[in-house]
């Protein structure tokens, strides 16, 4: 027999075991039918028949046997077979009621031997009956008095109903099976479903026990019994329960790994959003504190927990991890006891090969975590609302990631590698955006290039609202807007902070960023009134304020038109939220279109995030029209800008004559060429070499991020090569007053400045 077939026979089977039960419990006695015939009509045999009907039948028996011995009228035969007949029937309800007595339906009972009394009053078995039920039930008709035996008959086949009806809801239940989307129409439901269900246990309880007689209080009782059952599947089927349970290579239960995994869901799913710059987690905050439970370690536990689950499957979901020996595991996900997924997360797939190896296993379960949470939020759609966009457990994983990592080149390439999984990871993009402006201002052409880029972003975010939607809905992409909109508003007004900018420049920065602050504030007061993301909005209530001053100190207005791209800078709306891969063709076919530079280095900006397109970009022939400018260079090297070093950016333009844009670029000239090139610049040889020194230092720093800062740091400070540097870590005193020095210089600049540990590793090259 098929599984389907299985199902069918012990739906049936349920559904008719409480009908079966109230059909052959005994009922109450039928109607005693009046003797008649000639036994009684006649008038010979009258007196002899009023006996019959009295129920004394010796004495009308006694009649009839004279009657036939005296003159032998045909109604004393009659009469004497009548006699028999009602001790017979006397009997029978004897019979009944000894049964009904045995098995404790003393009511019941009680009516068959008051019966067997009605038809022979002699009948000393009846009247043994009633005094057996009396002593058995004395005082139950007193108030407050012998309720324990008709509740006792009630309480086990109510029970045994119950059963039954979860029974039947188990074989019924289906993920499928469609419920209102109105919370309160569902708790009105399920409350019907309650009542129906406990209706008709108490109907089959009071059938069986005795106390209901005829087929409609049992058929009555069944079908509300059916009806809780389809009501009590169709909420175990949609419930939003799991249970976790990691096991070890040997397939023993990890105790600290589930406890991991079910925090890592709690804070995925049920925390508000968190990380103002950086993104924690995601923005699902509508996952039940209670949807989550971990199987307990004890076998004796587990063994009652899984027998329990057989039966009724309380809860619907089940997430089984089996963690590999090293860097992987085997998620395997299951809902109603039906496979839903199984997949196999390796660590590898997750973080860069060049990652520090610590931490393998806390990925694996956080990319479990991830799958099963987007496994989830397709099944239950409230739980997509937060994702921001994304339907990848790989990017999720990545993205979640990249928010704890203190490493920012780590953090980068996690989100670079997050966007190009999926590229509508709105999270993703956002946190990528404001990392590489951070770490590579110059990808994202400085302040107001990322705040052109976030503008572009929150143009496309808002283009996902649904049709006649508020420019805030609660549609979990609250507390995005509210990132974005905040961020925008710094670039710009860091742009406008800018004093080598034009004063139209500054103009046009600060009416942006009024813009984005007006719109923040919407924003902000918007969310105030939705239940998930209040206390989010709370926590930037303060910051949207502090800049909406900074905008009014500065002579901004209100823009209530809201973040706008210029003309020139439409295009950005197609780059972002796109994947890399997609970023660095559409770089590609830009270079090879006139007057594209523009675009492609802003596609390229942002596709670089992968180490191997970076890598390529150099030698790309498709690129090939981008090799004579230096943000290129700066793109492809990773390198800042010769025009940001101190010493040199006077020189920048005669440099770029030579297509010398960045450090390396001069670094691979031969030293032999200095003259030439000291002779082109008219600057001597020897400043020549000091710029090479210098550019040495730049490429060299261990932070990237801070190569052209801290490198004027330390110029500054008469450092300016890697022997001096070196020299100087070597002397005890000048060691210790150089780092109190550098921060000082360096609070000035509102940099970080580098650390003794940093500066020995800078100094580190010269040593080798």
């Amino acid at each position: 027999m098929t599984s389907h077939g299985r199902r069918v026979v012990l739906l049936l089977l349920a559904a008719a075991l409480p009908l079966i039960v109230a059909a052959c419990a005994p009922g109450d006695p039928p109607d005693l039918p009046v003797p008649s015939g000639a036994a009684v009509t006649d008038a010979g045999c009258a007196p002899a028949g009023q006996a019959l009907v009295d129920g004394r039948l010796a004495d009308a028996e006694k009649a009839y046997l004279a009657l036939m011995a005296s003159s032998r009228p045909a109604c004393a035969r009659e009469g004497v077979f009548a006699v028999r007949e009602r001790r017979a029937e006397a009997a029978g309800a004897v019979a009944a009621g000894d049964d009904a007595y045995a098995t404790g339906r003393y009511a019941a009972a009680r009516r068959w031997y008051r019966q067997a009394q009605r038809i022979d009053l002699d009948n000393t078995a009846a009247t043994d009956g009633l005094t057996a039920v009396q002593r058995r039930t004395r005082g139950e008709d007193r108030l407050g008095t012998g309720w324990a035996d008709p509740l006792g008959r009630l309480v086990l086949p109510f029970l045994g109903a119950l059963v039954a009806m979860l029974l039947i809801a188990r074989v019924l239940t289906r993920p499928s099976l469609p419920l209102p989307k109105d919370p309160a129409r569902r708790v009105l439901l399920l409350a019907a479903g309650v009542a129906c269900g406990l209706a008709g246990a108490a109907g089959i309880a009071a059938t069986v026990a005795g106390y209901a007689a005829g087929l409609l209080v049992p058929a009555v009782s069944v079908l509300l019994g059916v009806v809780a059952a389809v009501v009590l599947a169709l909420w175990l089927g949609m419930r939003l329960g799991a249970r976790v349970e990691v096991r070890a290579a040997d397939d023993k239960g990890d105790a600290q790994a589930t406890a991991f995994l079910v925090g890592r869901l709690a804070a995925l799913g049920g925390e508000p959003p968190r990380g103002l710059h950086i993104p924690r987690g995601t923005d699902v905050a509508t996952l039940p504190e209670s949807a989550f439970a971990a199987m307990p370690q004890g076998a004796v536990l587990q063994a009652l927990l899984k027998a329990g689950w057989a039966v009724l499957r309380l809860s619907p979901w089940r997430l089984v991890v089996t963690l590999g020996e090293w860097d992987n595991a085997t998620v395997e996900i299951s809902r109603n006891g039906r496979p839903v997924s199984t997949e196999v997360v390796w660590r590898r797939d997750l973080v860069p090969p060049d990652a520090p190896a610590d931490g393998a296993k806390d990925a694996v379960l956080t990319g479990a975590a991830a799958l099963f949470l987007i496994t989830l939020s397709r099944s239950h759609t409230r739980l997509a609302k937060g994702l921001c966009g994304t339907t990848n457990w790989r990017s999720l994983t990545r993205q979640v990631l990249a928010g704890e990592t203190q490493d920012p080149g780590l953090r980068t390439r996690l989100l670079a590698d997050a966007i190009d999984a999926d590229p509508a990871n709105g999270l993703a993009w956002y946190a990528y955006l404001l990392a590489l402006a951070g770490g590579e201002p110059a990808r994202v052409g400085g302040w107001r290039g990322v705040a052109c880029r976030l503008d572009a972003l929150y143009e496309r975010l808002q283009s996902r609202r649904a049709t006649g939607a508020p420019a805030c809905p609660d549609d979990g992409y609250a507390a995005l807007r509210i990132r974005v909109l905040y961020s925008s508003a710094v670039g710009w007004l860091r742009h406008w902070e800018d004093d080598k900018r034009t004063d139209p420049e500054r103009a046009a920065a600060l009416a942006h960023a009024a813009a984005s602050v007006e719109a923040m504030n919407r924003a902000v007061t918007a969310a105030l009134g939705m239940p998930t993301v209040k206390d989010f909005a709370a926590e930037a209530q303060p910051l949207a304020a502090a800049l909406a001053a900074t905008v009014t100190a500065a002579g901004g207005g209100k823009e209530p038109a809201g973040p706008w791209l210029e003309p020139g800078d439409r295009y950005l709306t197609e780059l972002v939220l796109s994947s890399l891969r997609a970023l660095y063709a559409i770089a590609c076919r830009e270079a090879r279109t006139k007057d594209g530079a523009t675009r492609a280095l802003a596609a390229l900006g942002l596709a670089a995030g992968r180490p191997e397109q970076r890598a390529g970009a150099g030698s790309d022939p498709a690129l090939r029209g981008l090799l004579s400018g230096g943000p290129f260079r700066q793109l492809v090297t990773g390198q800042p800008g010769i025009s940001e070093l101190a010493p040199i950016v006077s020189y920048a333009a005669p440099l770029a004559e030579q297509r010398i844009f960045v450090p390396g670029d001069l670094l691979a000239r031969p030293p032999a060429t200095d003259a030439a090139l000291a002779t082109a610049l008219g600057v001597p040889v020897a400043e020549v070499t000091r710029w090479r020194d210098l550019c040495l230092v730049a490429v060299t720093c261990p932070d990237p991020r801070h190569a052209a800062t801290w490198t004027n740091l330390l110029h500054g400070l008469g450092i300016g090569s890697l022997g001096t540097l070196r020299a100087l870590l070597g002397t005890p005193g000048a060691r210790r007053g150089t780092v109190p020095l550098l921060a000082a210089v360096s609070a000035g600049a509102q940099t970080p400045p580098p650390d003794g540990k940093t500066l020995e590793s800078w100094a580190a090259p010269a040593t080798a």
